[in-house]
């Protein structure tokens, strides 16, 4: 039998989910790929529902397999609490070790952010070289920022892994817990009389940084933003959160001599086909379910 040379070892995947309408027209296919990481080894599925009433009843309701553990979501700051309630659980009743990797990722994936199937085997390839990084190590989209002297919170920050699906190891996973948390914080030390979005900005970036951010967010460079002044001052909060969290995640990791890396150039060079090649039969018919998704 053929040898699987791309394998999850100690991995874990953390979903958090919002919308049950994005969950009903992507289900089979979340699915799909829930059984495809975990057909390359993947240790198990924690999904954290980030609604509430009715709503988070119906998604709760998707996930009836008992082979995946659902938890509530406090959604106090979408996802990057969600997968910090996903990662603390699972480090709280799964006795995972120190060596322990995840794969974060929300249901935006499918919709918003173009998830192929090529795209999720890049992914699976570069796993292994961020589970065997003995330093905080981030796999993802990379994207450079176009500004020179760009800061987020103090630390500089050259580039950046977008967060809709990425890949950390343990020592990543702790900064990322640990960066999302000050950036939470920073939040109750900001007046709600901000009457400016440059005033706001300037509460996270150098100067900078903060015209980059403002010039890309209230030009409705992201899903349902729009100018500040018809911002929903709540999904501008979430937002907000989000933008700084992607970015000062990378540059704690950055800070603390770790690693960013592209999934795409990450991923072994003997090419796919090859290593398709190379799969046993489980992970072939896990890919084959994927795509009939």
């Amino acid at each position: 039998m053929k040898n699987n040379t791309v394998t999850l070892t100690n991995f874990w995947i953390v979903f958090v989910v919002y919308s049950p309408t994005r969950l009903a027209q992507k289900h089979k296919r979340f699915i799909a790929l829930f059984e495809l990481f975990k057909a390359f080894g993947a240790e198990g599925v924690v999904i954290v529902n980030n609604a509430t009433g009715n709503d988070a009843a119906t998604i709760d309701g998707y996930f009836a397999d008992p082979a995946m553990d659902v938890i509530p979501g406090s959604n106090l700051n979408a996802e990057f609490s969600g997968w910090i309630e996903g990662v603390t659980y699972l480090r709280e009743t799964k006795n995972i070790d120190d060596s322990a990797s995840f794969i974060l990722l929300n249901d935006t994936v499918f919709s918003h952010y173009p998830l192929y199937l090529s795209s999720i085997l890049h992914y699976l390839q570069a796993a292994p070289e961020v589970s065997k990084s003995t330093k905080p190590t981030i796999s993802g989209s990379l994207h450079n920022m176009a500004q020179r002297e760009c800061n987020v919170l103090g630390l500089n920050l050259p580039s950046f892994v977008a967060t809709a699906i990425f890949l950390v190891n343990a020592k990543a996973a702790d900064l990322l817990i640990e960066q999302c948390q000050k950036v939470f914080n920073q939040w109750q030390n900001i007046s709600g009389s901000q009457v400016d979005s440059f005033s706001l900005l300037k509460q996270f970036y150098n100067e900078s940084g903060a015209y980059y951010v403002g010039g890309w967010l209230f030009s409705g460079g992201w899903y349902n933003a729009s100018t500040f002044d018809n911002f929903d001052k709540n999904l501008l909060r979430l937002k907000l959160t989000a933008i700084v969290c992607e970015h000062s995640i990378s540059a704690r990791i950055l800070a603390e001599q770790g690693n960013l890396l592209d999934y795409q150039t990450a991923s072994s060079s003997q090419g796919l086909l090859r290593t398709l090649w190379q799969f046993n039969m489980k992970p072939l018919l896990a890919i084959r379910r994927y795509r009939n998704s």
